[in-house]
């Protein structure tokens, strides 16, 4: 789960307290990588709960094209998080300036944006490295990890 640790789904198991007795991970842990560009897609979106906020998860698999050293990161997913107010975007919010770049346009108020304007493109993007918790407190080092912090540019698929 991209907020730093993986959702815990429990497991019932009879212990006399109704306590399980271990817990199971319902996904991947989010991958580390540098701090720097890279060039993804993004492979699928979904709606996502992080500190009680609805945010929209772009995840983008990173793509090794032409340097051989970013092989060892071919095909990790990490996300984008576009965070929303009361389940909506606003029109200066991360996902409609991305929105915007991509369909060459600015939207109209109203308008439906999709994201599926999104999957199928080459995108060249910043991650960064996630080493403080909600609170403002340090991750260890085995608990942090990287998100997709910027898209900077639409390489392959954007406006002409």
């Amino acid at each position: 789960m991209p907020s730093g640790a993986a959702r815990l789904r429990s497991v019932p198991r009879a212990t006399g307290s109704g306590v399980p007795q271990y817990f199971v991970l319902d996904d991947e842990p989010v991958a580390l990588v540098p701090p720097r560009d890279f060039q993804a897609t993004i492979t699928r979106y979904e709606i996502r709960y992080k500190f009680e906020r609805p945010n929209l998860y772009l995840w983008c698999k990173l793509v090794a094209l032409d340097d051989p050293s970013d092989a060892q990161y071919h095909g990790l997913l990490l996300p984008f998080i576009c965070p929303m107010k009361n389940g909506r975007f606003g029109s200066r919010s991360k996902f409609a300036r991305l929105w915007t770049r991509v369909a060459g346009r600015r939207a109209r108020k109203g308008e439906k944006l999709s994201p599926t304007l999104f999957l199928g493109k080459l995108y060249t993007v910043r991650t960064r490295l996630v080493t403080m918790d909600y609170q403002q407190r340090p991750h260890d080092r085995l608990t942090q990890y990287s998100v997709i912090d910027e898209i900077v540019s639409v390489d392959v698929g954007g406006p002409a």
